[in-house]
């Protein structure tokens, strides 16, 4: 008999047999006919030996509660007849009937219960059967024909439901448990998660019990991209940030970076969808992740043990090892540190026997899984010097004794507080970096960015992601001068290099930026990385040109001045002494300029100034150089121009002025000209100063002559310096 015929079975069988042994005891006098108690109980084994029989062929299913009903008559009749208490046994047929069998013979059920009420009555009637014992009849009948059905009903769909259940659990559970390459993660809508399917254990490293219950996203994933999704959507870091989409209804498909359990952190593809009832309310979240990284979980599981071990050898001193069986009890346990906890005849006693309760709750759920052949760990307080243990269980080969695990304990209180100091020493450096007003860059040693902070990405006007995977402009302009810099780090004697560069913003404006990079090296003295300091100088740049304009240029007309012109004569004598003489200059003057001030006013005789020298920058060359070199003085050095050229320029500059010159309301002035000394550079070993004195010398000249003119002389001509 298998255990749900059991199950079946032994209520019904239990109940009748009660029934009948209430016979034997006292009082007696109902005990009318032993014979028939002695059939009925016969027949009792028979309704349970047909029973387990029914659970090899259906054929016989029927039989067990109809034969019941002759087990009861015999009964009612052992008991009494109609004055026996014994009469409601007749609902366990019934009950059978209506629980684990069909519609028609829940109608053979409800004959049966009449023809047992009724036959007797029939057959035997007073004094034994009375006939108001067809109440009872009548009341049976009902219970089978009215309250049996519904109660099979009620059964039934029970049934449907579950099997309906079922078939949902274990497709759910298929699917659950094929999806091994993908991590399948349920929450509740407050984001606890109730789901961890074996694709997300095998992904993330942590078992489903140590996940379910645990609240998402803080355990497993990249806080910095919570926080950064968070700004982007103007919320506050937490939950919402993956199920917002969903409770909207839209589908979302993110990246994000896991944090397994080994430190490990993996990029995977995020689908967050809601999960609702049939009245649309949402009552959790699913999330589906695939693993898009190409790393193996050899290599993975490789470094996990190799950082065990380094951690196990490096800390020995502080560390215990030991072993426990499935009684909770230890067998070797070696190391300092159980001398430290005064423990060292920790074998051969029990967790219970050497934990305080609280620890023993913490460490039994770790050590039986370590038993169960899953390794576990956990921190705990020791009872003794209330150091802080870091506790880690992994299961040994099973042994003649059955199944033990390897118990590693070490103390990490030291450890504790150099992570919680590294901690603040960290965030304060990170609250430098994020905060600085000068943008920071980390590179690697291959020159790849490492970080940036967000002055450096204002800077260059792209985002951190961008800037670190070095895509589109961005690569060629910073690249290459990356490699070159990393080439002059390589050379300078103290690995530190400081200089200008012109970066390209991303809206294509010109960057000029002052910059320091350094290297950092390991505590061992080994290059790690390259740190850079920008700042943007590009406002100091700007000042600078507008400076060397001003000191360079004529405030009021724009030409050349008095500095710059000399600078540039000096310049061109020196090029006439290599190569030999060529040029001219031009000394011009205003005539009647005087009258203009003293009749219309300064502010006029300026307008008058800065529309001849319009004029003149218009007719000139690019290779020509315009100078204001006093108040209504021009001078014009022609580099090139021979004779003919020179004597053209000075034609037309009187004819322009004369013509030309105007007021910035557009009126004319009143007798203004120009008058115009023109010397050519012909002849070698004069110096700028005597070139510019003829030129004034020849001006006047031409005033002299007239006015509204010019007057051309040889270098020739110069008298020689004394």
């Amino acid at each position: 008999m298998v255990p749900q015929q059991r199950h079946r079975i032994v209520p019904f069988a239990v109940c009748a047999s009660a029934g009948i042994v209430t016979l034997a005891l006292p009082p007696y006098d109902e005990l009318a006919h032993v014979g028939h108690l002695l059939l009925a109980g016969g027949l009792l084994a028979v309704c349970v030996a047909i029973a387990a029989v029914a659970d090899w062929d259906s054929r016989w299913q029927a039989a067990p509660p109809l034969l019941f009903f002759a087990v009861v008559a015999l009964i009612l009749d052992a008991s009494g007849g109609s004055s026996s208490g014994l009469a409601p046994l007749v609902i366990l047929p019934i009950l059978w009937i209506a629980l684990y069998r069909s519609r028609i013979e829940l109608v053979l059920s409800a004959i049966a219960t009449g023809l047992l009420f009724v036959l007797p009555l029939v057959v035997f009637g007073s004094p034994d059967y009375s006939w108001q014992n067809w109440r009872r009849a009548v009341l049976w009948v009902l219970v089978a024909t009215v309250i049996g059905p519904v109660v099979q009903e009620l059964v039934r769909t029970l049934e449907r439901r579950q099997e309906q259940q079922a078939r949902l659990a274990a497709r759910l559970e298929g699917v659950l448990t094929a999806a091994t390459e993908h991590s399948i993660i349920a929450t509740d809508v407050e984001g606890v998660i109730t789901t961890f399917n074996q694709g997300a254990e095998r992904m993330l490293g942590y078992s489903s019990g140590e996940i379910v219950g645990q609240v998402t996203p803080i355990l497993i994933h990249d806080p910095d991209e919570v926080v950064s999704r968070a700004a982007q959507m103007g919320i506050e870091p937490g939950f919402e940030v993956f199920v917002q989409a969903a409770r909207e209804g839209r589908s979302e498909t993110l990246e994000w970076t896991y944090l397994a359990k080994d430190g490990t952190r993996v990029p995977v593809r995020l689908t967050v969808t809601a999960m609702r009832d049939r009245a649309g309310e949402i009552f959790g979240f699913i999330g589906l992740a695939k693993d898009i990284t190409t790393e193996k979980a050899a290599l993975s599981e490789l470094r996990q043990a190799e950082a065990r071990w380094r951690i196990l050898l490096d800390h020995l001193p502080d560390t215990s090892v030991m072993t426990i069986d499935q009684e909770l009890r230890y067998g070797v346990a070696l190391g300092e540190g159980l001398l430290r906890q005064e423990m060292g005849q920790l074998a051969g006693r029990t967790l219970q026997e050497t934990s305080s309760a609280t620890n023993v709750r913490i460490l039994e759920p770790v050590y039986r899984r370590a038993l169960a052949g899953e390794e576990a760990s956990a921190e705990v307080q020791a009872t003794q010097t209330e150091a802080f243990h870091e506790v880690v269980a992994v299961p040994l080969p099973p042994g003649d004794k059955g199944h033990a695990a390897l118990v590693v304990a070490r103390d990490v209180s030291e450890a504790r507080r150099r992570e919680e100091q590294l901690a603040i020493a960290k965030e304060g450096f990170m609250s430098l970096f994020e905060e600085a007003p000068f943008a920071v860059l980390v590179l690697d040693l291959q020159g790849s960015v490492l970080d940036v902070n967000p002055a450096a990405c204002r800077l260059l006007g792209y985002t951190r992601d961008e800037i670190i995977e070095m895509t589109g402009n961005l690569a060629r302009s910073l690249k290459s001068r990356i490699r070159r810099l990393l080439v002059e780090l390589a050379a300078s004697p103290n690995h530190r290099v400081a200089s200008e560069a012109r970066l390209r913003h991303r809206d294509g404006q010109a960057v000029d930026v002052s910059f320091e990079a350094i290297v950092q090296h390991t505590t061992t003295g080994e290059p790690r990385q390259v740190l850079i300091n920008a700042v943007d100088i590009s406002e100091r740049r700007r000042f600078e040109k507008q400076l060397a304009h001003m000191a360079a240029h004529d405030a009021l007309t724009g030409l050349a001045n008095r500095r710059r012109f000399d600078h540039e004569m000096m310049r061109h004598i020196d090029i006439c002494e290599r190569y030999g003489p060529r040029g001219a200059l031009l000394m011009m003057d205003l005539d009647n300029f005087k009258e203009v001030n003293d009749t219309l006013g300064h502010g006029a005789g300026d307008q008058l100034i800065v529309s001849v020298g319009r004029l003149l920058d218009q007719r000139m060359r690019k290779s020509d150089l315009v100078a204001r070199v006093g108040g209504d003085e021009f001078a014009i050095l022609l580099p090139e121009a021979d004779r003919r050229a020179a004597q053209s320029v000075a034609a037309d500059i009187v004819s322009m002025v004369r013509e030309n010159a105007r007021f910035l309301d557009g009126s004319r002035p009143h007798d203004v000209s120009a008058s115009v000394g023109v010397v050519l550079i012909d002849r070698p070993g004069l110096s700028a100063s005597e070139l510019v004195s003829t030129a004034d010398l020849t001006m006047y000249e031409a005033k002299a002559a007239g006015r509204d003119r010019f007057v051309c002389v040889s270098s020739a001509q110069v008298a020689p310096r004394v």
